[in-house]
């Protein structure tokens, strides 16, 4: 279970990164894949998963100049919930604030 965890976020870690490096991708798609990679890192996050383990494979695996680390550190100021609608429900927001500060940065950044 533990090199399960690590394998998915691993991967989560490398396909952003990726998305990163790809210059003539678009910001939708750049945007969609930290949307994605932060709705993992939630899910993570309410599994309870700590996060120091979290920080630490964000680390290891940090290429988009600090995203990795920047979306575990926001995910874990969000509090953990149990009911279960709560919880995929906060794993939801947190995809789309991911997704529109990404957004809003790229808009600023042309």
């Amino acid at each position: 279970m533990k090199n399960t965890f690590k394998i998915a976020i691993i991967s989560a870690l490398f396909l952003a990164g990726t998305a990163f490096a790809q210059v003539s991708s678009s910001g939708s798609e750049l945007c969609s894949s930290i949307k994605e990679l932060s709705k993992v890192i939630m899910t993570k996050r309410q599994e309870g998963v700590p996060y120091s383990s979290m920080y630490a494979i964000a680390a290891k695996n940090d290429e988009g100049g600090g995203i990795h680390k920047f979306l575990v550190t926001s995910a874990y100021i969000k509090p953990r919930v149990f009911d279960l609608d709560a919880r995929v429900a906060i794993v939801e927001d947190f995809g789309n604030e991911q997704y529109n500060f990404c957004m809003d940065v790229l808009r600023k950044g042309k």
